[in-house]
């Protein structure tokens, strides 16, 4: 769960945060914007390990904050600390954290792990220009949470399923009485099977997307590996996120459960996770790379 935390925080917000040129000994570590008042009782470490968890308040909003050292957060060093996955897992997993808390008290909008401002001035400055559409993505996510399927394909029983169900598949397996002949019929059907199993698991995919996507407030596509790199699990054909109201989240699950059974037989197994704050959903409110 740690390494998935830690993607959510480096990899899934879309909202990015320049800075400037710094102009304090220390720097200003963004978790998230909230309602004011969200972040109070909030008890977790920050993200270097303190619990210095505080609010700059900008309007409608506030913004979830820590001091941090530029040692460790400034541009040079977060650059070459982000390469080194000792330092940025624990980080990032920290940081999560602190949204997840301030999320269970506010709608969020979650910023992506690393985002450092040179003073509060700095980041009302920023804020200010965006403080209606951060205001309405609030109003958006109020009493909503992110949740992420998966659905994992095993390769051997899918083909095994194709092979028996696939009118095409299943006219290559005719009886030959020769032991030559039927190996190279079998090597023959192998290869027809790997062929289709690709077109295959895209289709299945995309119905399994169409049933998900009807009770879901919204549905967003999530990273996938390259064809072919299965993991122990099997091939990863599916990873979608859906914003979802917390009570309509057990009947959600529950949907996905019964869909999942409908597709087990052809090797098809869904997996859930969350719930995570509402990253893959956050908008773009600055351009440049942070």
């Amino acid at each position: 769960m740690k390494s998935e935390e830690a993607e959510r925080a480096v990899q899934g917000s879309s909202l990015l945060t320049p800075h400037s040129p710094l102009a304090t000994p220390g720097g200003l570590y963004l978790y998230c914007f909230a309602r004011p008042g969200a972040a109070g009782g909030v008890d977790v470490p920050g993200v270097d390990g303190s619990r210095a968890i505080a609010e700059v308040e900008l309007g409608p909003v506030a913004a979830v904050v820590s001091r941090v050292s530029l040692e460790e957060f400034g541009d040079g060093a977060a650059e070459r600390n982000t390469q080194n996955p000792d330092w940025i897992i624990p980080r990032a997993c920290r940081h999560q954290r602190v949204v997840q808390e301030v999320m269970a008290r506010s709608g969020v909008l979650p910023v992506r792990f690393g985002a450092v401002f040179s003073s509060d001035e700095r980041l009302a400055e920023l804020v200010h220009e965006k403080c209606q559409e951060i205001s309405g993505f609030l109003d958006w996510v109020h009493g909503k949470e992110e949740w992420a399927v998966k659905g994992l394909v095993d390769p051997d029983r899918a083909g095994a399923w194709l092979r028996a169900n696939d009118p095409a598949l299943a006219g290559q397996c005719g009886d030959t009485a020769s032991p030559g002949a039927r190996y190279f019929q079998e090597k023959r059907l192998r290869v027809a099977v790997q062929e289709r199993l690709r077109g295959w698991c895209r289709c299945v995919a995309e119905e399994v997307h169409a049933q998900l996507d009807l009770v879901a407030e919204a549905a967003r596509p999530l990273k996938l590996r390259a064809w072919g790199a299965a993991g122990k699990e099997g091939q990863l054909v599916l990873h979608r996120a859906f914003l979802l109201r917390r009570e309509s989240v057990a009947a959600f699950l529950a949907h996905v459960e019964r869909v999942g059974l409908d597709y087990a037989e052809q090797g098809l197994a869904l997996g859930t996770s969350g719930p995570w704050p509402p990253y893959t959903f956050a908008p773009t409110l600055w351009g440049a790379q942070a």
